[in-house]
């Protein structure tokens, strides 16, 4: 009976994130269908609907090839560098969702710690409680929904970085002489793409942590001033 339901996902060779609704973006109910195919057998190739334009290896090295002809004339800028300028965009993004984020996991606690004030004091309405109830479930999606996106943002980034690196690659292999590899030999070539390059998209992945656990111990500390005071 699912599979009926289902089955113009199979037959469909358009993205099923494309034509997802907001709400189905948000909540990832469109994987449905494949969580439950892959429970009941192994997916082949033939099951997942061909990638969009944005997603195909092609059209990534077309956008960083014309970034690297746009900043040519400065001869110490790193690849990372240009990966990054060429998706600063969808890096801003990713730091504002996980900023957000961030500042969202702490109203927890400070709304938690207003709701048992509330319950030790009889006096105060019944209505107040449902509201502080009400605000800590509502904190708590957000909280979930703006973290799944920042992932969602990073790991796109860090396949798309690592496809890049692992073609630039291939294609350095192919245009140098074969003196070259007497000090890089090809064992060398194939770690970079197998094993660095997976690395680096991990790295992508982690990148904000940098910032993000200063600024995560800051707001802790500051709570815990608010609450216990200077002691």
């Amino acid at each position: 009976l699912i599979f009926t339901f289902y089955k113009d996902y199979l037959k469909s060779e358009t993205s099923q994130i494309i034509k997802a609704n907001i709400l189905s973006r948000i909540f990832y109910s469109w994987m449905t269908f494949y969580i439950y195919l892959g429970f009941k057998r192994y997916l082949v190739q033939g099951d997942l609907w061909k990638p969009s334009k944005s997603q195909q290896l092609p059209y990534l090295r077309e956008k960083f090839e014309k970034s690297c002809k746009k900043y040519k004339r400065q001869t110490d800028i790193s690849f990372f560098t240009l990966f990054m300028l060429n998706n600063k965009a969808q890096f801003l993004s990713a730091f504002f969702y996980k900023f957000i984020q961030d500042i969202i996991k702490f109203l927890t606690p400070f709304l938690l710690n207003k709701f048992i004030l509330y319950s030790n004091d009889s006096n105060n309405p019944f209505w107040l409680g449902i509201v502080f109830s009400i605000s800590i479930f509502i904190v708590n999606v957000l909280n979930s929904l703006f973290l799944n996106k920042y992932y969602d943002i990073v790991t796109s980034l860090g396949s798309d970085f690592r496809y890049i690196l692992s073609s630039s690659i291939y294609q350095k292999m192919f245009k140098i002489n074969s003196d070259h590899f007497r000090d890089s030999p090809v064992s060398f070539q194939t770690n970079l793409i197998s094993i660095d390059s997976y690395k680096i998209q991990e790295a992508i992945v982690l990148m904000n942590m940098i910032w993000s656990t200063p600024f995560q111990i800051i707001l802790c500390l500051g709570y815990l001033w608010y609450i216990i005071g200077l002691s």
